[in-house]
């Protein structure tokens, strides 16, 4: 299982360190509480995954994408994903692991 994070821009909600959006909080607390152990469940920033050739390392069953809106500023550490992004995620993905079950949540 994993978390993707494009990050939340809400007020202290931008997905950088230690301001975790509490969207992604509550995913893993459900996935917890449906019985997935905590290790099984794995958390990657759009930045962590743009860093990596936007492409995953593993293979996973299920993968939950948390993404918001940009607003106009200047932001000091991360940078939002994209609808862009996250449809060239979406399509990626497709390819690499058919099975693979995606849902987009956020605000």
């Amino acid at each position: 299982m994993l978390i993707l994070d494009f990050y939340v821009d809400e007020p202290a909600c931008f997905g950088v360190p230690p301001y975790l959006s509490p969207y992604c909080r509550y995913a893993a607390g459900a996935l917890v509480a449906g019985g997935i152990p905590q290790e099984k469940i794995q958390y990657l920033t759009v930045d962590q995954w743009r860093n990596q050739g936007k492409t995953l390392t593993d293979d996973h069953e299920l993968i939950l994408l948390v993404a918001g809106t940009t607003v106009p500023g200047k932001y000091l550490g991360g940078k939002i994903g994209t609808v862009t992004e996250v449809l060239e995620f979406l399509e990626k993905q497709k390819k690499a692991d058919p099975a693979c079950t995606i849902a987009l949540g956020g605000p």
